[in-house]
């Protein structure tokens, strides 16, 4: 198992350079006193996936930005370490946070990483974690950067495209095109954003949408639209609305957008950027801590192909909210965790029909869990919890225990197969077995596998999800 940590040290920067080797993270003093391993091995047992559609200019899924892909499902379609012969590599850069971590097409890391003066770009040894080449960016704006911890702008997310380029923002309100050719990375094409963007604004997330237009989003509500054959761009504000997270987008060509109040679905048929629907939440009374801001601290995250789900920031409890992806519609909400100690700054992780929701109230930096510290939901039971969303008929939602209990009850739901939306394509999706509601000895009772798979995307008829491991 390769673990990537990224720790802080009195190094202060590393500048663009071939490559070179990683030092390990060095020990604390009180590493001894915590155990190197604990539990025991387990048995693979997958967990039921549903496909997220390639995106057109993107990279595989998995591979291609902060949230692994256009749907930001934060899933990943692969196997994870069973806890056999477990071997731990680390590596430190320095005063450095790679915040997101694509890989290109020979699989090695793609790392954009925040430092004190400004950001650099990381090509990355997988199995050695050396550096194999840097690309350092636009240093900060002091002025503007206001807590280290916290900024945002110009430097946490970037996608990478089928031909191994990595679009990212700068702190310069730029996008720059970083081209990876064998072991070299090259600044290769500017396009400016400060003529579309308010003095004091800054960019903070993009993505492409299915036909190619390039979106981003400032923090001060401000989206835009790029053609990248004219450079032109094309915007629109979100009045009185701040955007602190990432973006989506599906093949219909819109994109989902998560802002301190609203959940907002645009599109830009002719290059214009336009809302679809807008859906307030409840963005409760305060910021709390560990946020970045007074609501969701989440990416939407897309499903199957009718939901949008996101966190709010409700007192006493946040709510997991599931959305239609088309109307906007309120279709179910759960709370989680406990009274007044619930927050997230991490996007919904997305399982079948259902999403891992993680609480963070109270981490608001690398200092407060050091030397064995701990935040206020303390309690294993309070860090991560599971929510589903069961549809059609009456929409509802369901809140399983808290992770991580070992054997988690399943969540069986017959969602009738829908016919392609506007602008969809059929997948080809074979046909499997699947749920129903009925339950035998704690199992899901087998059902007829899906049928008419060449007139839908995908045919889901239950969702079982039995074991869960750290």
């Amino acid at each position: 198992m390769v673990k990537i940590i990224i720790a802080a040290l009195t190094m202060l920067f590393l500048g663009a350079g071939p490559a070179v080797a990683a030092d390990p993270i060095p020990s604390w003093p009180n590493d001894g006193s915590s155990p190197k391993f604990f539990g025991s091995a387990v048995t693979p047992n997958p967990v039921p996936h549903t496909p997220v559609p390639e995106h057109p200019m993107m990279s595989d899924n998995g591979t291609n930005s902060m949230h692994n892909d256009a749907y930001a499902s934060d899933a990943y379609e692969g196997s994870g370490p069973l806890g056999n012969n477990l071997k731990q590599t680390s590596a430190t850069y320095g005063v450095s946070e790679c915040a997101t971590i694509a890989f290109d097409s020979q699989g090695r890391i793609v790392g954009l990483c925040g430092g004190l003066m400004g950001f650099t770009m990381r090509l990355i040894n997988p199995t050695t974690l050396d550096q194999i080449s840097t690309l350092d960016m636009p240093t900060r704006n002091w002025a503007m950067s206001g807590n280290l911890f916290s900024d945002l702008c110009g430097g946490t997310y970037f996608f990478l495209d089928k031909q191994d380029r990595a679009y990212t923002l700068t702190t310069g309100n730029q996008l720059w095109r970083v081209d990876i050719n064998g072991n070299a990375m090259t600044h290769a094409d500017t396009i400016d954003l400060n003529p579309a963007i308010p003095q004091g604004d800054c960019a903070l997330a993009t993505m492409p949408d299915w036909s190619g237009q390039i979106w981003f989003a400032t923090k001060g509500g401000r989206v835009g639209v790029i053609n990248p054959a004219t450079k032109a761009i094309k915007t629109i504000d979100l009045p009185g609305q701040q955007v602190f997270n990432s973006v989506a987008t599906d093949e219909t060509g819109s994109m989902f957008v998560v802002t301190d109040r609203n959940t907002v679905s645009l599109h830009a048929p002719n290059g214009t950027p336009q809302v679809q629907w807008s859906t307030p939440y409840d963005r409760g009374t305060r910021v709390k801590p560990g946020q970045l801001s007074q609501g969701s601290g989440t990416t939407p995250t897309l499903i199957d192909e009718d939901l949008v789900a996101i966190t709010d920031n409700a007192d006493p409890r946040m709510n997991v909210i599931f959305l239609d992806r088309t109307t906007g519609q309120e279709l179910c909400k759960v709370p989680v965790f406990g009274a007044n100690a619930s927050n997230t700054e991490n996007s919904l992780v997305a399982v079948g029909r259902s999403v891992i929701v993680e609480n963070n109230y109270g981490y608001s930096n690398p200092f407060v869990t050091l030397f064995g510290q701990t935040t206020t939901p303390a309690s294993p039971a309070s860090t991560s919890t599971m929510a589903t969303a069961r549809l059609p008929g009456r929409p509802r939602c369901l809140r399983h225990p808290p992770y991580p209990r070992p054997h988690w009850p399943m969540a069986c739901s017959t969602p009738t197969p829908r016919s392609l939306r506007p602008g969809g394509s059929a997948s080809g999706i074979s046909p499997r077995s699947t749920c129903t509601p009925a339950r035998s000895s704690g199992r899901c009772a087998p059902a007829t596998a899906c049928s008419g798979t060449t007139t839908t995307r995908r045919c889901i008829s239950g969702l079982m999800v039995r074991h869960m491991h750290r």
